[in-house]
């Protein structure tokens, strides 16, 4: 069976030392090439400049127990990902909000701009992606995912999470190519086979449930900790955890299927604590997932989000109009961005990029009423 880690009723502020070294005893058992006097990359989610207490992006206090035990085997640590949008342009700021440069400046670990350094290709299921090249540059690679609800996908996690190694703005064109949420996930799946990271530890010690995974979302202390050599897995017993069916998921019923990991929960041996599954919230376009095709033809007109600006706090920014993938967005007299509802594609890139959490889902009166 496949085995993942699992810790519970943890938190940012108790110390997190035992609970990593028991990690990385379980990391040892399980990975004859525990990474030892190497260069090891951590990928932590940097979605957006947002203070960890945001439960947006991984938390500095896992990063930095994870980049310390690594240490003590001999390793250099580096720590890069591609955020949204163009907060790529300002990384300094992005790694100081988030917690990242102080990390950095207590451990020595180093931050990398993966945008300022060459692409390469490679494959990942029948397509070819453009990952930066800081990939040949490592011996290791270490996935650090945000446990999240997802307007899209439903869920973030491992498998997503790898989604941050592509630079730039080719990102955003992903989401003009493949708008549909299941085409979306299979790609996401591409990606990660391409990539592989050899280990995955999940924060979900404080998740984002609602309509994540940034602003939109609500922040909800769960107390959880996952890790384990396979990606889907730990999805798998993460959404598991929340309350959603592992193979609502696209990401993880897609990549099951497909045999890049596995998805199923009964065949998931959990080491660790036992599990004791919460009922986290569930984005609004998602409610009525379930529903047959027939009963969403019909109802479809009556089920609907969509994002939205509240001028109360937009600043005028414009960086959701620049970030928009689609251009179906244009600033009002005001400055505030007014959509465009027929090029829409309902990525929610705009709520993702938005400093200001001026973006919101709207949603329909069905949508609300049974959320």
């Amino acid at each position: 069976m496949t085995r993942v880690f699992f810790r519970k009723q943890l938190t940012y502020q108790s110390d997190l030392s035992p609970i990593v070294q028991d990690l990385f005893r379980f990391w040892q058992e399980e990975d004859p090439d525990f990474p030892q006097n190497k260069t090891v990359l951590l990928k932590p989610n940097l979605l957006s400049p947002h203070s960890p207490d945001a439960a947006i992006t991984t938390h500095p206090v896992l990063v930095e127990a994870v980049t310390r035990e690594l240490q003590k085997y001999g390793n250099r640590i580096l720590i890069a990902d591609s955020p949204a949008g163009i907060f790529n342009n300002n990384l300094k700021h992005l790694w100081r909000v988030t917690g990242m440069e102080q990390v950095s400046q207590r451990t020595g670990a180093r931050l990398v701009d993966i945008n300022a350094l060459p692409m390469k290709s490679r494959k990942g299921g029948e397509r070819n992606f453009y990952f930066t090249s800081l990939l040949d540059e490592v011996d290791y690679l270490v996935n650090l995912p945000k446990l999240k609800t997802h307007g899209l996908t439903l869920l973030t996690g491992a498998v997503k999470n790898v989604f941050g190694l592509i630079p730039g703005i080719q990102k955003g064109e992903f989401h003009i190519r493949y708008p549909a949420p299941e085409v979306f996930s299979e790609n996401m799946v591409d990606i990660y086979q391409a990539v592989r990271p050899q280990f995955h530890i999940m924060d979900g010690i404080r998740i984002l449930e609602g309509d994540g995974p940034s602003s939109g979302g609500i922040p909800r202390d769960a107390g959880f900790l996952f890790a384990g050599r396979d990606a889907v897995a730990v999805d798998s017993l993460a959404s598991f955890m929340i309350g959603i069916d592992p193979m609502q998921v696209f990401t993880t019923r897609i990549a099951h299927q497909k045999g890049v990991g596995m998805g199923d929960i009964h065949q998931i041996e959990v080491v660790g604590d036992e599990p004791a599954p919460i009922q986290a919230k569930i984005p609004g376009r998602h409610i009525f997932s379930r529903l047959p095709d027939f009963l969403l033809k019909i109802l479809g007109h009556l089920i609907w989000t969509r994002p939205r600006a509240n001028p109360e706090r937009c600043t005028h920014c414009g960086i959701c109009i620049q970030n928009c993938p689609a251009e179906a967005m244009r600033p009002d007299d005001r400055g505030v961005p007014v959509i465009d509802y027929k090029k829409c594609i309902n990525c929610f890139c705009c709520a993702e990029v938005c400093p200001d959490e001026a973006i919101y889902q709207e949603a329909s009166w069905l949508v609300k009423r049974l959320s």
